[in-house]
């Protein structure tokens, strides 16, 4: 049996530390409590990628090999839900002038490859933004206790 710990996680390419994720966390947090209606749907829209995304990452490391290659587009396509979601936040708290260093931390860009719209500079980090996503599950679910 595989035991993974965060300092395993910490030694992969493009890995965050706990505080790079936590600092993004805040910011977006912040920005959106500064934000109006619109932005908190966006909010929660990003919450329901986070959430759906992480229940199938958690799970992934126990498949098989046949519910892998089974479920292996869906878990694609929950990925870029999860960039698309942080994408459009980001735009929208930008156009609402607000600040968006959060998501420079997670996509590891510049605010202005992020602006862009081009999902090319998104997918340069993919996997900052799945383990955004799914650090924001693990503070939800600690916090559900």
């Amino acid at each position: 049996m595989n035991k993974y710990t965060f300092e395993g996680y910490q030694d992969m390419p493009d890995a965050m530390t706990f505080e790079e994720m936590s600092t993004a966390y805040h910011g977006l947090i912040d920005g959106v409590g500064q934000c109006d209606s619109e932005c908190e749907e966006l909010f929660d829209a990003l919450l329901n990628a986070a959430f759906t995304y992480t229940d199938m990452r958690m799970r992934w490391m126990r498949f098989s090999l046949e519910q892998k290659a089974s479920q292996d587009n869906i878990r694609t396509q929950m990925h870029n839900a999860c960039i698309a979601a942080v994408t459009i936040i980001a735009r929208y708290m930008h156009h609402q002038k607000k600040d968006i260093k959060w998501a420079e931390i997670v996509c590891g860009l510049s605010q202005e490859d992020i602006l862009s719209g081009n999902m090319a500079y998104m997918n340069l980090h993919r996997k900052r933004i799945g383990d955004f996503m799914n650090y924001i599950g693990f503070v939800h679910a600690v916090n559900a206790r």
